[in-house]
């Protein structure tokens, strides 16, 4: 009982934390390229709970196109644990264009 109420409260003090998260940065991420992508909730959550050199595909409202995003943690000696994400364009190809390649073949 007493370790069931242990990963309740564990649960509950992540989803607090992603909650301020997300209020104060409102789904901003700022790239390597110093752009700025922003996202809904859900999408937002996956970035955030991602894990270290892990890519997820997302949707940004800013610019309304799928992206790979890819999160790195890594210490700094002075200012002490940094977050860089490296944001690309996901290339999907037409369904009818991967058909017309097929039958060319």
């Amino acid at each position: 009982m007493v370790r069931f109420l242990y990963i309740i409260k564990k649960i509950i003090m992540k989803e607090l934390i992603f909650s301020l998260a997300f209020f104060f940065t409102n789904g901003n991420i700022m790239d390597t390229n110093l752009k700025l992508h922003k996202y809904d909730k859900q999408n937002f959550k996956k970035i955030y709970f991602s894990k270290n050199k892990n890519t997820v595909n997302v949707l940004c409202i800013k610019h309304s196109e799928s992206e790979d995003v890819e999160k790195s943690k890594y210490n700094h000696h002075n200012e002490g644990q940094k977050t860089n994400y490296k944001v690309s364009r996901t290339e999907k190809k037409n369904e009818a264009e991967v058909i017309k390649n097929q039958s060319e073949k």
